[in-house]
């Protein structure tokens, strides 16, 4: 029996190949849907006349805009192998 560190994960015989995986066109125009309305919900927090609603706001303008941009990314594929 070989000892291998945990690091070099698993003997070479004991290798799976890599299964291909396709991101699905339908999902991905759903999460951006449910991107853009979420933005739309983090723009609407920004009128508030508060300053709490307006900094969560901008928050998440930023946050769910990065997500909107990475799914974007993703379904354009842009990909790095």
């Amino acid at each position: 029996m070989e000892l291998r560190p945990r690091h070099l994960g698993p003997p070479d015989h004991q290798k799976v190949p890599r299964m291909p995986c396709f991101p699905s066109p339908v999902k991905l125009i759903g999460l951006l849907g449910l991107t853009a309305l979420l933005v739309g919900a983090s723009y609407f927090c920004t009128l508030q006349p508060e300053l709490k609603p307006q900094i969560f706001g901008w928050i998440g303008i930023g946050f769910f805009g990065l997500c909107g941009l990475a799914t974007l990314n993703r379904s354009l594929g842009f990909r790095r192998e």
